[in-house]
């Protein structure tokens, strides 16, 4: 794996010549897809994640329109009932 960057700029990450998107820390290829897809593939259910892509909250109804790239970072969080 290759680390190119700096602290100001995304960082980009390269497996075996793929670039490749970290998400919650794990780093995945999925450049390209829509956040909904990536949603939809790591089995987060509708509405009840909240998503944060290169440190910047996502709009819930852009979702399908936002598409990664190579580096970016994104962050899911789950909510979850109890008490």
């Amino acid at each position: 794996m290759y680390y190119h960057g700096t602290a100001a700029a995304v960082p980009f990450f390269c497996i075996g010549g793929v670039f490749v998107v970290k998400v919650n820390g794990e780093i995945i290829d999925a450049s390209g897809k829509s956040i909904a897809e990536l949603l939809e593939e790591m089995n987060f259910p509708d509405g009840r994640v909240a998503v944060e892509l290169n440190e910047t909250i996502v709009p819930r109804n852009t979702y399908s329109e936002k598409f990664l790239k190579d580096g970016d970072s994104v962050e899911i969080v789950r909510f979850v009932g109890g008490g």
